[in-house]
């Protein structure tokens, strides 16, 4: 069960890090029947990085999760799912999208200026209206692909669709906040890179009475990060020598909604 503290931290960034929630062991077992996956449809294989070519879209990963590959899951994330939304919410027939990125260590790292989404445009059912779950399968280390994230920003995107009667797009939502905070603006213009850049958003900043701040998701297998839906989020690159290897699910509330802006992560 979620602590008291806990709680108002997601409240607070929309973000709840559950260190060791999945056992090592079984996260670890994941990560293979992926990589077994991978190297038979796509001939990638985990002991030749040759092999470790960027994925095209057509991934054929419902494919793997239909199997089961993921469904332990179950086991260990349905408890703190309850704690956040009550037991009104969508189990899925399957559990655990797989993320992968593969490195590019030529690639210069960067905050991405494009991109940056929300994964829920259900805006009827309060504060929360869903969750995302990432569970690491292998150690993400800084700049190795984690998706980065905007603590804070679910409390602008609420703000900013009540005030819109209900409903806003992600694109009608950055331009709002762009043309009001220069911190946006800027974000947004182009990739960030230098470190007094990055520092400035790592940082972050008070916005509307949030404080808004670029989180990198890093962790060990086996680790998860809970996210309200409404958080900004955008894919990151890998600039180092390991796969970025992590499965992602969306959990709704039973009262249903379309992700209508969801993109990758």
């Amino acid at each position: 069960m979620l602590t008291t503290e806990q709680m108002a931290r997601f409240e607070l960034d929309g973000l709840l890090p559950l260190p060791r929630t999945v056992p090592t062991a079984e996260a670890l077992a994941m990560r293979d029947r992926l990589w077994d996956f991978l190297s038979l449809m796509h001939g990638r294989r985990y002991d030749d990085p040759t092999t470790w070519k960027p994925l095209e879209a057509r991934t054929g990963f419902k494919t793997l999760m239909r199997t089961g590959a993921f469904d332990g899951l179950s086991e260990y994330l349905s408890e703190p799912f309850t704690d956040l939304l009550g037991t009104a919410w969508v189990r899925p027939a399957h559990w655990g999208h797989p993320l992968v990125t593969f490195p590019n260590p030529h690639q210069d790292w960067a905050i991405p200026a494009r991109n940056w989404h929300v994964d829920s445009t259900q805006w009827s059912t309060g504060a929360t209206p869903g969750l995302v779950a990432f569970t690491f399968l292998d150690e993400v280390r800084p700049r190795g692909g984690g998706t980065l994230v905007m603590a804070g920003s679910h409390r602008l995107t609420w703000q900013l669709c009540q005030q819109a009667g209900g409903f806003m797009k992600t694109s009608g939502m950055k331009a709002v906040l762009a043309g009001r905070h220069g911190w946006f603006a800027d974000l947004w213009q182009r990739p960030v890179t230098g470190e007094d850049q990055l520092r400035r958003y790592f940082e972050g900043a008070d916005i509307d009475g949030a404080h808004v701040r670029v989180v990198e998701l890093c962790g060990r297998p086996g680790d998860v990060v809970l996210m309200n839906q409404r958080v900004l989020h955008v894919a990151a690159p890998n600039v180092l020598d390991t796969p970025r290897m992590m499965l992602s699910d969306f959990i709704s509330r039973d009262s249903g909604g379309d992700l209508l802006d969801s993109g990758q992560v």
